[in-house]
């Protein structure tokens, strides 16, 4: 499915050829259900961004800064427990890596440092 409709800000003295995004954005899937919510600073996502499935449930919330994941991200289950939680520093994987079943139970950790693993339980 693709992106029918969103709703965004442009930033002053950008051109419709080039649009540098800026301010709060919101997109939908066809059906209408919003995909993706977050925030653009300069043609960059920024800030925390949360993303839905077709049917509107939380998939998920990553935390950007100029476009690269930076901070945490969390993956949810249908059900909406936690299915995976993440940190990141300028787009690389940094500490623990936790995975989670459907039920909440932890079920893997891994420990990555400048985005490879060290180590896993």
């Amino acid at each position: 499915m693709t992106k029918e409709i969103g709703v965004y800000c442009v930033k002053v003295g950008s051109t419709p050829q080039r649009p540098a995004l800026h301010g709060p954005y919101v997109d939908f899937w066809a059906n209408g259900q919003k995909q993706s919510e977050g925030q653009y600073k300069d043609g960059f996502r920024s800030g925390r961004w949360t993303y839905y499935d077709m049917n509107g449930v939380k998939t998920g919330e990553t935390q950007f800064e100029q476009n690269d994941y930076h901070g945490a991200r969390v993956e949810y289950h249908p059900n909406g427990a936690k299915k995976l939680e993440q940190t990141w520093v300028k787009g690389k994987r940094e500490g623990v890596e936790t995975s989670y079943s459907t039920e909440g139970q932890k079920v893997s950790e891994v420990r990555y440092a400048a985005d490879k693993p060290l180590a896993a339980q």
